[in-house]
């Protein structure tokens, strides 16, 4: 399992049109990455400009595979990151899971 995090910074005009960016791509990875085993945008309530996503991929292969995706061309690559002030990645392991 491959746990990535991302922290992207926008501009405040910038925001609610990179979140519905963010949601078209969340359905792109939900119909068409089998492997993207979760895929989830937040918004920070302190700073609404900060979104931090949070993806959980089978192995590194699949995680190479969505960034080789048209739709992570089309919008994360395209759309998405020219806007951005910061964008931020961490690849993180599972230590401790309380899922229900």
């Amino acid at each position: 399992m491959v746990i990535m995090m991302a922290k992207y910074v926008t501009r405040p005009n910038d925001t609610a049109q990179i979140l519905e960016k963010l949601e078209e791509m969340a359905r792109e990875v939900t119909a068409k990455e089998l492997r993207c085993l979760m895929y989830r945008v937040h918004q920070t309530q302190e700073h609404p400009e900060e979104l931090l996503l949070y993806e959980v991929y089978q192995d590194e292969d699949s995680l190479n595979a969505h960034r080789q995706t048209p739709h992570f061309a089309r919008i994360i690559d395209t759309e998405i990151v020219p806007r951005l002030i910061s964008r931020e990645r961490s690849f993180l392991t599972l230590i401790a899971d309380v899922s229900r």
